[in-house]
């Protein structure tokens, strides 16, 4: 009798695939006696970390009644939230409508409009350059932060923010433009909180834009310019002693590379 295969662990839908991302340590890029440790994020089949909060957006508006089912949805997004979103909406049914400035990637929008969702590109402010940035959300960092603190005591959280625009150093802003999109504004936000904050890092354009390709090089790991710039942070921690040589340090992979130009 022919031996029967049979799956185990068959997902319903995309939606099942949000979440639950593996770790990896990379070894190559620090070869210790510390370690970094990071999430992979990119692995959510939008493509980034967004895709968790668009699932949490989604899921709350659909339990407290403001979103119906199959009912529209609008939002402005500078590319992962929003492909968080067309996945989302393309499972359940819902006609997605999203717009974003012209100035962020071509990439972001040929992935959007693949999944289904009507977009409306913006026109860049006269003057403006073509690279954009916007206020994160603070939610990755005020979320994480807070949960591992309250699990243990001894770890210690770092804020990353682009050279030049680390307004939560309480320094001025020199460089509101930069590669980072989605961080370094120049404002606090309101989700953000000094509470579980142990000290921060500054990364330069050239930093991020170094370890987004070791990444790649070295790790086999094809991802945006924040996920550069988280690492160099990480880097810069061990480098200049602010934990400890034989420290693991954890941090996030947000999207992948492919929704960037090269």
């Amino acid at each position: 009798m022919a031996k029967q295969y049979g799956p185990t662990d068959i997902k319903a839908s995309a939606i099942e695939l949000i979440g639950n991302t593996p770790m990896v340590a990379l070894d190559r890029i620090w070869p210790g006696p510390g370690r970094i440790l990071v999430k992979c994020e990119f692995m959510n089949p939008g493509g980034s970390i967004k895709d968790r909060a668009a699932l949490g957006m989604i899921s709350g508006a659909l339990a407290n009644g403001q979103l119906k089912p199959n009912g529209p949805i609008v939002e402005m997004t500078s590319g992962n939230t929003g492909a968080g979103l067309a996945v989302i909406a393309a499972v359940m049914g819902h006609p997605l409508t999203l717009t974003m400035s012209a100035g962020c990637s071509a990439q972001r929008a040929v992935m959007m409009r693949a999944l289904g969702a009507n977009l409306m590109l913006a026109p860049q402010v006269e003057g403006s350059p073509g690279k954009v940035t916007h206020v994160g959300s603070a939610g990755a960092y005020t979320g994480v932060s807070q949960y591992l603190k309250s699990q243990s005591p001894d770890v210690k959280c770092f804020v990353g923010e682009p050279a030049g625009a680390e307004a939560v150093k309480g320094l001025p802003v020199t460089k509101p433009i930069h590669m980072l999109m989605g961080s370094g504004f120049g404002k606090i936000v309101p989700l953000f909180s000094y509470d579980t904050m142990d000290g921060t890092v500054s990364v330069t354009d050239e930093e991020a834009v170094k370890y987004k390709k070791l990444l790649a090089r070295k790790e086999g790991l094809y991802v945006g310019y924040t996920s550069g710039a988280n690492v160099a942070a990480a880097v810069k921690l061990f480098e200049s002693g602010q934990v400890p040589a034989d420290a693991w340090v954890v941090t996030l992979l947000n999207d992948t590379g492919l929704k960037y130009p090269e």
